[in-house]
């Protein structure tokens, strides 16, 4: 039937003296295009018949150039126009109809309210095309390609947030579901594809939700420990990251006097938090030999550990790592000697 339609288009256009479409998927354009014309889609949307035109006149020219994959965009976004005006058409011919059978029930209505049966019968059909016009395939398209597109924003909200480290499952069966929603409106289940689609907003909205709440405490525990002095805050996927770029002397490990009022202030802000990790990280510069500065950097990471939990936080929370002069900066060797501190916004059942 399809190659039927196509045969009979590509003979009118022989006797109209037009060129012939070049393939089956162009003519099959060309037709939606006419028949958005023929519906009078030049009157009651002009533009989108314009670019339907316009996009349709390029497409030939890349197909006409070699350029197939890009004649292939340009005709889709020519037939997605076209359908779009016959859909609006075929709306404006449902509303006539509506307005139509309104006026012939008012009519009637006002000559003696004669011919209940006639009446009834005009009422079951107004109620008939409006249940036709709400279902419409392609007002039903349309629809389908607006809630992905919310679907869509909804995800990217989600991810703005870091959801893919704080609701990674949630994040994930939302993009799954958003991929279902899109198979079933390439398979036209427009319906199908609405479900889909409006399940993974739900999942991605509870994704952005959860995750919205850490990112928020994570950018405010940063403004807090930012005003620390010699702190400098920052926050990072899952987390928060605190430098203390010169806590100790060179070689030494013993923590810089100026720096207690500095410790003590982060284990107050820290305990004002608790259930969160936090990771302790020490480095070194290269004065010295690879064993050697993984020791001191061992030690020092232990000596701001054991600090923090002299001003009361749990042992539990805390973990010291030395790290010796893994991802050393050569041009900064008082940046080498830095100590960082990871609070983990996730907090754990063990503490």
């Amino acid at each position: 039937m399809k190659s039927f339609i196509i045969l009979v288009l590509l003979l009118s256009l022989a006797c109209a003296s037009k060129a012939f479409p070049p393939n089956e998927e162009m003519a099959i354009s060309y037709a939606l295009i006419e028949d958005a014309r023929i519906l009078g889609g030049e009157t009651y949307a002009p533009e989108l018949m314009r670019e339907a035109k316009s996009f349709y006149e390029r497409a030939e020219m890349e197909l006409a150039a070699g350029n197939r994959d890009r004649a292939e965009e340009l005709r889709q976004i020519s037939e997605i126009r076209a359908k779009t005006v016959i859909s609006m058409g075929r709306k404006r011919q449902y509303e006539e109809e509506v307005e139509k059978l309104r006026s012939e029930l008012i009519e009637a209505n006002s000559a003696k309210k004669m011919h209940e049966n006639e009446l009834r019968e005009n009422v079951l059909k107004l109620e008939q095309i409006k249940d036709r016009l709400a279902l419409s395939r392609d007002l039903m398209y349309s629809k389908a390609l607006d809630t992905l597109e919310r679907a869509e924003q909804k995800i990217e909200a989600a991810k703005s947030v870091s959801a893919e480290y704080f609701s990674p499952q949630l994040l994930s069966e939302a993009s799954e579901t958003y991929k279902a929603a899109e198979e079933s409106l390439n398979l036209g289940q427009e319906e199908r594809s609405i479900e889909m689609a409006e399940k993974a907003i739900a999942l991605a909205g509870k994704a952005f939700d959860e995750s919205k709440i850490k990112y928020d405490l994570g950018d405010e525990i940063r403004k807090r420990i930012s005003s620390i002095y010699g702190a400098k805050a920052e926050v990072i996927k899952g987390g928060v990251k605190v430098v203390f770029p010169e806590l100790f002397a060179p070689s030494g490990t013993i923590i810089l006097f100026d720096f207690y009022p500095s410790l003590d202030a982060l284990a107050t802000v820290l305990a004002e938090y608790p259930g969160l990790p936090v990771d302790v990280t020490a480095y070194t510069n290269d004065l010295k030999s690879e064993d050697d500065n993984f020791k001191l950097s061992q030690a020092r990471a232990d000596l701001v550990k054991d600090y923090l939990i002299s001003k009361g936080l749990p042992s539990e929370r805390l973990k010291a790592v030395g790290l010796g002069i893994d991802k050393a900066l050569r041009s900064n060797r008082a940046v080498d000697r830095r100590v960082e501190l990871i609070i983990g916004l996730v907090s754990s059942d063990n503490i």
